[in-house]
């Protein structure tokens, strides 16, 4: 039998420079895609340095002295887009102590400015004419609820549709009204209680308005009594940059100064007075914080 003699060593250090070249491969391209990947995620934070420059305080509600505006001062550094920023105050003492409230360019036009406002007495007589008219409204529109139950109405479509009516509201108007609602044209009850509706709420809304609207209304905070109103409100957003008019198109840079105006209306916006605030400006596509600092809310 012939012995067969062949020769295979040079197969195996051929198939592991091959390995070795493929794994090479393997390993670089995933080194690129990560640095590639890293690179194109990656967003640098601004620097830049801020200050508070200036606030105010003034009676917006039944709390006191408040919070009105913060004005923040871009004092140099990078310019931001103010959409990329997000502003945190943080109360500190107060009866909403701990609270923090977060503004950003994209937050709604909800806020009222109370920057050149300024508070209307309720002239002599008028804080009891507007309670009385206030409580013969109340009672009225629970008489005339009752009717519109007893008469099979749905009360929550039909109990304020004597808005409707012009003040001041004539018999015959009364009269037709009562008729299209299939109540009874003739119940002279019925038709005082409707008229004297009409009469009460305009008696508080020429009040309200004289007083800068029924929203900007102050009262004692003991007795509930009306004090009289703000005028010279606006309506604005939260945040802004003073002389731009457009948040999510507006830009920070050196010397602009960024507007807060956190009066809402609801109890849980309101920054008393004596209280101290801890502030920060933080980038958002990093989440870091660029500058803090705090201040003291002193009344005026």
């Amino acid at each position: 039998m012939r012995r067969e003699n062949r020769k295979d060593d040079a197969v195996s250090p051929v198939i592991g420079v091959m390995l070795m070249l493929v794994v090479t491969v393997v390993i670089a391209a995933v080194v690129v895609g990560f640095s590639t990947g890293l690179a194109g995620s990656s967003s640098t934070t601004p620097t830049a340095m801020f200050e508070v420059s200036s606030m105010d305080t003034g009676v917006a509600g039944l709390y006191g002295e408040e919070l009105i505006y913060l004005n923040i001062r871009h004092k140099g550094g990078d310019a931001i887009p103010l959409s990329d920023l997000k502003i945190n105050l943080e109360q500190v003492g107060g009866f909403n102590s701990g609270m923090i409230r977060t503004y950003t360019a994209s937050d709604e036009k909800s806020h009222r400015d109370y920057a050149y406002a300024g508070m209307v007495e309720a002239p002599p007589g008028e804080p009891e004419r507007y309670a009385a008219a206030k409580a013969a409204l109340k009672t009225n529109q629970q008489s005339f609820n009752t009717a519109l139950t007893n008469a099979g109405k749905d009360v929550a479509e039909y109990s304020e549709s004597w808005k409707s009516l012009s003040y001041p509201a004539g018999r015959g108007a009364l009269m037709r009204y009562l008729s299209g609602l299939g109540l009874d044209s003739s119940d002279t009850a019925l038709s005082d209680t409707v008229k004297n509706l009409v009469y009460n709420n305009q008696v508080m809304t020429e009040i309200e308005t004289a007083l800068g609207g029924k929203e900007n209304l102050i009262f004692d905070k003991e007795t509930g009594n009306l004090l009289g109103g703000m005028n010279g409100i606006k309506e604005t957003y939260p945040i802004t940059v003073l002389g731009q008019d457009i948040p999510t198109k507006s830009t920070v840079s050196t010397g602009n100064i960024i507007h807060i105006s956190p009066v809402t209306g609801h109890v849980g916006d309101v920054i008393p007075a004596g209280c101290s605030v801890k502030w920060t400006i933080s980038y958002i596509p990093t989440n870091s914080i660029i500058a803090k600092g705090e201040f003291e809310v002193i009344a005026d």
